[in-house]
């Protein structure tokens, strides 16, 4: 159960990179191509607060048990190790959606409408 936190988050770059989170898109068909290029923006500027936010509390968290040297209660290896995998899982995934907010802003919309 301990690995978990880590193989949980080591696969969202990959799902942001295939485009394989579950989307609702029922209405955002109906829009234009400028509204839903918005719409996308703001989705992406959320992932992006959001998982900075965690990669921040990640990489908090890995800091301060390596600087307490606690080992964990079942493996008795150094808790960090098991922190910091996922702590560089959600910087990688906060530096992908940084990746793909630059290129989605600097994208021009499909019909050319905003």
């Amino acid at each position: 159960a301990l690995l978990l936190f880590p193989v949980a988050f080591a696969g969202l770059a990959y799902a942001l990179r295939e485009d394989a989170f579950p989307k609702v898109t029922m209405i955002t068909e109906l829009l234009r191509p400028g509204a839903r290029r918005l719409l996308d923006i703001v989705n992406h500027i959320l992932m992006l607060g959001v998982g900075s936010f965690f990669a921040y509390a990640g990489v908090s968290a890995t800091i301060r048990s390596f600087n307490s040297g606690v080992a964990s209660e079942i493996l008795h290896w150094p808790r960090y190790l098991f922190w910091a995998p996922g702590a560089t899982a959600l910087v990688l995934f906060s530096l992908y959606a940084a990746l793909r907010l630059i290129r989605l802003i600097r994208t021009p919309a499909p019909s050319g409408d905003l």
